[in-house]
């Protein structure tokens, strides 16, 4: 079974954590025995020397491919804290080394994903007084109902000066984005909601110590509200990754509050015979979608598509993009993410199906 796997290096006063857990869900299948990838060497990214100056710590999370020779490729960033971060996290992951996942002894292509963190020792769970006055002052703006739009507004206002310095601790970070998944659901906005806690879940740690910004009954608190948003949005891939993230990082508590979850999903996938949602590539030209089904299509473009590419529990597909086209996916790739690539700002939608999917994951 997957582990996490934590480094942490304590060099002229900065400390690099790394969080490695696999995407891909170890379960043995019925007819093939199936070993995940093993961590031989993973070394840490160089601290970029303009955040040193400035004092700024930060995150990145990471989607990348082990190979059949254990070799990191298509390494690509899901979120971050600060772009400043990313080059390095990069080159740092394609360093890393593994013993190669394989079925049946033979081996294959693997997905995987990183959190990496930048930390300044003696910062820890840390908030500086400033923050803690204004974020006490956004949950006191929360609380004075009834929240119309005048209040909203000053509420939107205060959150972008609570959140918009460049230098925050790391918990400061995390709290940021708490702010902002608070504001989105006074918004009844699901997808700004989901957004945020993407971010503030990126801070969700396998253990609970001096370096946790959340504790456990927060921890337990939003990832069951992430689960339930992506429940409600048919976002049922991203619903069984997350769970199986925390399942990973807490299994006991897995047990104790989410029981019965992992069928619970999968139940409710099956009971849909699709799914449709709106995609719009950011800044960065690329977006990664869970799937949930054996089937997809891309439809109602608006903008310039390059690629697609399948980044697969067991395997990797490049793509070419076309209008309405229903792609299969080879049921022995297992769960798979997809990439969309094209000009940022291209809009599209995204329809799955169940098709012949075969989930098999645990």
């Amino acid at each position: 079974m997957g582990h996490i796997y934590t480094l942490a290096l304590l060099a002229c006063g900065l400390l690099f954590s790394i969080a490695s857990l696999a995407q891909n869900n170890q379960e043995v299948l019925s007819d093939t025995a199936y070993l995940p990838p093993v961590v031989e060497y993973r070394g840490p990214p160089a601290y970029p020397r303009s955040q040193i100056r400035m004092g700024n710590v930060g995150a990145v999370e990471l989607s990348f491919m082990v190979d059949s020779q254990g070799e990191p490729f298509e390494i690509i960033v899901l979120r971050s804290t600060h772009n400043a971060f990313e080059s390095n996290t990069i080159s740092a992951v394609e360093g890393y080394r593994y013993k190669p996942a394989s079925i049946d002894g033979s081996p294959v292509a693997a997905r995987q994903s990183t959190v990496v963190f930048f930390e300044m020792e003696g910062q820890y769970n840390t908030v500086s007084k400033k923050f803690s006055r204004n974020f006490d002052r956004a949950q006191k703006m929360f609380v004075d109902r009834p929240l119309d739009e005048r209040k909203l507004e000053k509420i939107s206002a205060h959150i972008k000066k609570v959140t918009s310095p460049k230098k925050k601790r790391m918990c400061e970070h995390a709290f940021s984005y708490l702010l902002q998944y608070q504001y989105a659901f006074e918004k009844s906005d699901p997808s700004q909601q989901i957004n945020a806690l993407n971010m503030l879940l990126m801070f969700d740690r396998d253990e609970f110590n001096k370096w946790s910004c959340l504790n456990l009954d927060q921890t337990v608190f939003f990832r069951n509200a992430h689960l339930e948003l992506l429940r409600a949005n048919r976002h049922f891939g991203e619903e069984l990754t997350s769970y199986l993230r925390f399942n990973k990082l807490h299994p006991d508590l897995a047990v104790k509050h989410f029981t019965g979850r992992k069928e619970e999903i999968a139940q409710s996938s099956s009971t849909v015979s699709g799914s449709s949602r709106e995609v719009e590539l950011p800044d960065r030209g690329y977006a990664v979608i869970e799937l949930f089904g054996g089937q997809f299509s891309i439809g109602s473009v608006e903008g310039a598509l390059s690629e697609l590419k399948l980044r697969c529990d067991t395997g990797f597909l490049e793509l070419e993009p076309e209008a309405d086209k229903f792609y299969q996916i080879p049921e022995n790739l297992q769960r798979c993410e997809l990439q969309v690539i094209g000009d940022a700002m291209t809009r599209l939608t995204l329809n799955q199906t169940r098709g012949n999917y075969s989930d098999h994951s645990s």
